[in-house]
């Protein structure tokens, strides 16, 4: 409660310099009924008990107060808006179950937006190209979120969104571009042709798979291993997926639990059957920490349930 009471002090805080300041300055005057449209709804999203709706009053308070700005134009107006509402859907995308085709709808969006600002409308169809690419490299990571080949499909969709963009400029150059600088056409699509072929070699040499960044750091806490060569062995795992040495480490671990061949490849086989995600080696920093950090700790959930299945085996707990 108190925290809210927080955020509202801070919003009417925030209210009272805004209106200072455009009381002092004549062309910002128009845009008092925007701002107290904001300070409305940023207020009345503190009242709400659910999470999710205080963000979207939140935004609907942004949008409204950037459709009541002065703006000199109804096109400038709209376009902001638009803009907005990608915004807006961008930063919700988190909280939907298809985070990332969400993501790609307010990309598109906001593209689009800025694509019917009238100083855009030389590059409009880069933009719109670009916003639909992404969009579609986006949904096909979606459908691959669960797959072996996710990581490929995540670092596709800067390439992807490029190589729209290159498209829409070859198109751009026989519309709107060729009619203010003729004599740019040929060498414009010239340029974005050459400029395609290069964005498709890093594409794929975007694919290739790293072997096993280093800056993955494993949490091996609790795992109950006391031998050196065991550390080792569930070390070398957890940071690169090399399973030889754990795998030799658990057969004689569990040479007293498992008298059988049978029982022991039973065992063993959920370390053997392991598949690691690839990670390629141009994916964007944050998104292959992200990647590799989740797989140091599927790992590190294998080890623990491996070694206590053996452990209850040996205390006679598992039949």
């Amino acid at each position: 409660m108190y925290e809210r009471a927080g955020r509202v002090a801070i919003y009417s805080g925030g209210f009272g310099i805004a209106y200072f300041v455009i009381e002092r300055v004549p062309p910002m005057k128009g845009a008092v009924p925007a701002l107290i449209v904001l300070w409305l709804l940023l207020a009345l999203s503190e009242v709400t008990e659910r999470h999710g709706l205080q963000d979207i009053i939140r935004w609907t308070g942004v949008t409204l107060a950037v459709s009541l700005l002065p703006w000199k134009s109804y096109r400038l107006q709209g376009a902001a808006v638009v803009m907005t509402i990608g915004v807006a859907i961008v930063s919700n995308a988190k909280r939907t179950g298809i985070e990332r085709i969400v993501r790609g709808v307010g990309v598109a969006t906001f593209l689009w937006g800025m694509s019917t600002v009238p100083a855009m409308a030389g590059i409009k169809e880069v933009l719109l190209c670009a916003g639909m690419a992404v969009l579609g490299t986006y949904t096909v990571a979606e459908y691959a979120k669960s797959r072996e080949w996710s990581p490929q499909a995540d670092a596709s969709i800067v390439p992807a969104g490029i190589l729209g963009g290159l498209s829409g400029l070859y198109l751009d150059f026989g519309g709107e571009l060729v009619k203010g600088h003729p004599s740019l056409a040929f060498y414009g699509r010239w340029l974005s042709l050459a400029g395609a072929v290069i964005v498709t070699a890093v594409w794929a040499y975007t694919l290739i798979p790293e072997e096993h960044p280093e800056e993955v750091i494993a949490k091996r806490e609790g795992m109950g291993i006391t031998s050196t060569w065991g550390e080792k062995a569930v070390k070398e795992f957890i940071l690169t997926g090399r399973k030889a040495a754990l795998i030799s480490y658990i057969a004689y671990y569990g040479r007293d639990a498992l008298p059988t061949k049978e029982e022991l490849r039973r065992v063993l086989s959920k370390i053997s059957e392991y598949r690691e995600y690839r990670i390629p080696k141009l994916m964007p920093h944050w998104l292959k920490k992200r990647y590799a950090q989740k797989e140091v700790e599927r790992r590190r959930k294998l080890v623990e349930e491996v070694l206590k299945e053996i452990d209850l085996l040996i205390k006679g707990d598992v039949e």
